[in-house]
């Protein structure tokens, strides 16, 4: 895979990150169409594997395609309120959703979602960016009276929340009998 990629480094919280990035949208889409035209009898991790890296790439061309007009979109949009905060987060939130993207926290530059808080302002509130976590409380990084501009990203599929949990519950018990 070496020749697709740039190295891109970021600097966040967490010290410098080396990310790698691919070089240019044509280059993208040459490597998607690599990734899907092999007709090669894969195994199904080989086959998951090209598929999952294709899908990234994919959705890192939608961000950067998206981020323009997204951040024109919010700026459009009524935020002088909590309320009008509200509304707008959680539409820009079900819109990212939708193409698989999500904010690019400006702090760690990890996946994220927009949030209204009250803040110190509970008539105006404020915005806020919390992390796209596995974790029941997910982390707020960043806040501000007034809408900023955001990065894209794709985002990574999310696991199922419960799924280990009830994985846990059901292994620790007895099959039940009852109803039968």
């Amino acid at each position: 895979m070496t020749g697709w990629y740039d190295d891109a480094v970021t600097q966040s919280t967490r010290g410098t990150v080396t990310q790698k990035e691919p070089k240019s949208i044509d280059a993208k889409l040459r490597r998607i169409e690599q990734l899907l035209g092999e007709r090669k009898r894969d195994d199904y991790e080989s086959l998951r594997a090209r598929l999952t890296e294709a899908r990234e790439l994919f959705h890192d061309m939608l961000a950067e395609r998206f981020t323009e007009a997204f951040n024109a979109h919010l700026a459009a949009q009524p935020q002088a309120t909590f309320r009008e905060k509200q509304a707008l987060t959680r539409d820009a939130n079900a819109d990212l959703r939708a193409l698989g993207l999500a904010i690019r926290c400006p702090r760690t530059g990890e996946p994220a979602v927009f949030h209204a808080d009250v803040g110190h302002k509970p008539a105006e509130g404020r915005f806020m960016v919390a992390l796209v976590s596995n974790d029941r409380d997910r982390k707020r990084t960043v806040s501000s009276q007034h809408l900023f501009q955001v990065e894209l990203r794709g985002n990574p599929n999310r696991r199922e929340g419960g799924a280990e949990y009830w994985a846990r519950r059901v292994s620790e018990q007895p099959p039940s009998t009852r109803g039968r």
